[in-house]
Formats: C-alpha cells, structure tokens, sequence
C-alpha cells in the first residue's frame, strides 16, 4: 500500500524492490536501486539464500562497512572532527592547494560518479564475503570518513573509524592518471576545456576508485583488531619491501599489488621489482595486476565469514 501525509491509504504498490546480490539491483531486473542500506546485525541472522554473497547457501556472518561523505550535502554527515568536502579541483597540494575550484556547480554528477566509483571500489575489495557497504556510518562496524581537510595521508584512528582525505586521493589520482608531468604532478587546469575533458572524467574516476581502494586498506588495519576462528587478527597490513618501518614485512610472493600495500601513491607500481614503491593501481587499472586481497588476508577473511569449515582455499591454493 501507499500512504498520504494523513496516513490514508491511497495506492497499491505493484510490487516492492527486493534485494538480490549485496542489494546491489533489484531482483529480476538491471535496475539498480537507491533504496536506504539495511543495518545487519553481526549475527548467523536468516537471510535469503543463507547469505548475502551469492555464492554458496552456506549460512554466514553478515558484516557492515560504512563509506560516510563529510558536509552538509545531500547524502552527507556531519563531522565535527574534519573539514567539510567543498568538492574542488586541486592541482598541487604544496602551493597550499590554490587556486582551488569547486565544481559542485558546474559539475555536480562529478561528485556522483566520485561517489558511485568509491562505493564499487570498496564493494569489490570484499566481493566473495558477505560485507554490505553503507552509506553513512548508522550500523557500521567500521566507517571511512572523507574529509575535505588538505592532508594527503589517510589514515586508520581507531575504534572502527578512518579518516581519508579527498584532496590527498585528488592529488595522487592525478599523478595515477597523468605521470609524467614537470616534477610529478599533473597538467590539468580547470575549468576544463574541450581538450582536456575527458582527462578531468578520467581523474574524477580514478578520484572514487582511488577513495573506496584506500577505504579497503585501511578496513585492513581495523580486521587486524577482530579475531577470526583461529583466534588472531587479520595478519598483513602494510605489506611491501619498499616500506622502510621498522617490522617490514614483504607482500605474499612479492606481490604488491593488493589492498594492504603499504602506500596509495600515484607512482607506478613496478611488477618486477619487490622493492617498488608506487600504488597507481589503487586509483587505475593497471592490466594483468587488478588490486586483491593479499593471500593472507584472504584466507583469514575465510576463516572469519565462514567458520568451521574443513578447509579453505584462495584460488585453488590451500590456505594454511
């Protein structure tokens, strides 16, 4: 039924948008739907199909990660500990990052499509898990936060909550999308022009795909605090030989191009040497090296959404 203001029934609903895979499209067709997020309590609770993977009726833990936009926007939150997302195009962050523009008017399905690939991105870190992605931090075990503060580290704090910095992402999606430029940073001036138009769609992509890969790292550093079955975090956080704190420790087979890389930099990552330092692969796709989950972490993944099972493998490997 369909209710007035007064509580009058007025309508019948044809039929109401079912969930299917993740609540990523309404069941039986391609449209994709807008509906709030439902909060899952980490519980065995029922689910259709016996979880929300789409892979198996095996009954799981259903998890809830929150991706929350700082501001006072449509769809945004309040935070009362970062800067308010003004949605600017910043060339470089050493000048104090001017002249900085904003395109919120000019181009306001930018900041959807920023967005729409940030959500993708950190749905896509945790495809094979029954992990739901939130908008907003209402019933998240942990969140990620986009600030509009001009820092370019992100950063876990603690308690289920990072921090990631619009600009930061801006910034070495640009270096990810036009490497090289005059000492390492882009050519892109704004407003675009017809030249350069498509480069600017191009770096609002890699923008969102950038944030929701960074979200999933550091989602990596709130795992290592819970326990899976064997009774220990999840293992690897900041893995690759180029990291130069104390404790290093190399990415499995020296394999840098996965979530818990030490740095989302915009330089390119070399496939041949372990030492290599560049997360590029975090904002772009760089081909035959899509961005995964470590082998580790895979395992430990398994073992936490899907207790008690004989064993467990992560590409027809067996885990340990």
């Amino acid at each position: 039924m369909k209710f007035d203001f007064a509580g009058n029934a007025v309508a019948l609903l044809g039929s109401l948008p079912t969930y299917s895979w993740k609540g990523a499209y309404e069941q039986g067709s391609i449209n994709s739907i807008s509906a709030s997020d439902p909060n899952y309590a980490t519980t065995f609770t029922a689910t259709p199909g016996g979880n929300l993977t789409g892979a198996s009726p095996t009954a799981m833990v259903t998890h809830t990660f929150g991706l929350a936009w700082c501001g006072t926007g449509v769809g945004e939150v309040s935070c009362a500990f970062g800067s308010n997302l003004t949605w600017d195009y910043c060339p470089d962050l050493s000048s104090g990052c001017a002249p900085d523009k904003s395109f919120a008017g000019d181009y306001p399905t930018w900041i959807t499509a920023i967005r729409v690939n940030a959500t993708l991105a950190l749905n896509n870190a945790f495809l094979n898990y029954p992990v739901v992605i939130h908008h907003g931090s209402q019933g998240a075990e942990f969140t990620a936060y986009v600030t509009g503060d001009k820092i370019l580290s992100d950063k876990y704090v603690g308690s289920g909550q990072a921090r990631l910095y619009y600009y930061g992402d801006m910034i070495e999606a640009q270096s990810a999308i036009e490497f090289p430029c005059a000492n390492n940073y882009p050519c892109l001036s704004y407003p675009p022009d017809p030249t350069t138009f498509g480069s600017f769609l191009t770096l609002i992509n890699a923008i969102g795909t950038g944030i929701g890969n960074s979200a999933a790292h550091e989602a990596s550093h709130y795992l290592a605090t819970q326990k899976n079955q064997d009774g220990y975090g999840l293992p690897i956080v900041d893995c690759g030989l180029g990291n130069t704190a104390a404790g290093r420790v190399g990415c499995y087979n020296n394999d840098n191009f996965v979530y818990e890389f030490y740095q989302a930099t915009g330089q390119p990552q070399d496939p041949t040497n372990p030492d290599s330092t560049g997360g590029s692969f975090f904002y772009v796709d760089i081909p035959g090296h899509p961005i995964h989950q470590e082998f580790r972490d895979d395992c430990w993944l398994q073992k936490w959404t899907i207790p008690n099972q004989t064993t467990y493998s992560v590409r027809g490997v067996p885990c340990p």
